[in-house]
């Protein structure tokens, strides 16, 4: 019944969802940011205490670095680029170029002075598949926000592994680049972040956009076959 009435509620918020302008999703992102810089210390904590990682050692660096920072980044970047859909249509991309077979390639890290001086020397293009374009590559980037709206969806995320910040980074995915709310099923590994992220996310749950809800394998199983279901992201 738990389950049942967290797909109904998110049933009724993915049409809303949906129709949200850029403004709100821009406030929705800042406000999601703000509550995971709040919760980030104690999400480490908390980390740390589960796999009997030792408060202050250089291991507690790996729960911060693949937990609260890849979030707050991550939610950081999306306000950047939603802005930037706002002033200009579309998201930003680097100057493209193409791979030793001739295929087009994109440029996406670092996307800033501070990735560059993070990680000297490192750097990430995205190799796109053969026959794609240039003006294929500008018309179909971001399509949500141009012409790919749909009328509300919704998304379980089926929230696995013992890294704190895939599951919900998975959320961001899904919500910001492509508008559906999302039930985010967590792990019983992972679960004692459950109620974290439902204090940093609070808005967004409240408003019927994302639900946290929690089980063993018969759960999950259950909401994979849950009629109102669009979709399902592991």
């Amino acid at each position: 019944a738990a389950l049942d009435a967290a797909v109904a509620r998110l049933r009724r918020g993915a049409a809303e969802f949906a129709r949200l302008s850029l403004d709100e999703r821009i406030a929705l992102a800042r406000s999601m940011q703000k509550g995971y810089l709040e919760i980030a210390e104690r999400s480490v904590v908390l980390g740390c205490r589960a796999k009997g990682i030792p408060e202050g050692t250089p291991l507690e660096g790996e729960e911060w670095a693949t937990g609260p920072c890849c979030v707050i980044r991550h939610l950081r970047l999306v306000g950047e680029q939603l802005r930037v859909i706002k002033r200009r249509g579309n998201t930003r991309i680097g100057k493209t170029g193409r791979t030793v077979d001739g295929r087009l390639s994109v440029p996406v890290y670092p996307a800033s002075i501070a990735d560059a001086l993070l990680f000297r020397g490192v750097r990430i293009d995205v190799h796109l598949q053969e026959g794609i374009s240039r003006d294929m590559l500008d018309s179909t980037r971001a399509g949500f926000y141009k012409q790919d709206r749909h009328g509300g969806q919704v998304v379980l995320v089926l929230g696995a592994g013992n890294i704190g910040d895939i599951p919900v980074m998975d959320v961001i995915t899904r919500m910001f680049n492509e508008g559906k709310a999302c039930i985010l099923k967590m792990n019983p590994v992972n679960a004692y972040l459950g109620p974290l992220i439902e204090e940093a996310f609070a808005e967004v749950i409240r408003r019927g956009f994302l639900a946290v809800v929690y089980g063993d394998g018969s759960a999950g199983a259950y909401l994979t076959q849950h009629p109102d279901i669009d979709e399902i992201h592991l």
